[in-house]
């Protein structure tokens, strides 16, 4: 969001995250329809190697699909493949699109 906002990271983000949302108002005022691409087969995570940014700390052994040896699997061509067929993650995925 912070990128389509003039508010930058004010506010730790949430001011980027509120201008996004007006503006989506206004669109849908004047009859614009708005689509948004979200992406939930992978993060930014990169490997098992890689910083620690979110899913990982959470629960690696659920927001990811792993090898046997605790490898991420790179399906995405990411470095790593969200897990989506756990339910936790499939619950996150449709609250998200809520």
């Amino acid at each position: 969001m912070i990128r389509y906002s003039s508010a930058g990271t004010r506010n730790c983000g949430r001011d980027a995250i509120n201008e996004v949302k007006f503006l989506v108002k206004e669109e849908h005022r004047l009859g614009i329809e708005v689509i948004m691409d979200v992406v939930f087969n992978h993060t930014a995570e990169g490997n098992e190697n890689g910083p620690i940014l979110s899913f990982r700390g959470a629960d690696n052994n659920v927001y990811y699909m792993l090898a046997s040896k605790g490898e991420l699997y790179t399906y995405s061509g990411c470095g790593n493949t969200f897990n989506c067929n756990h339910p936790v993650v499939r619950q996150f995925i449709v609250d998200c699109l809520r």
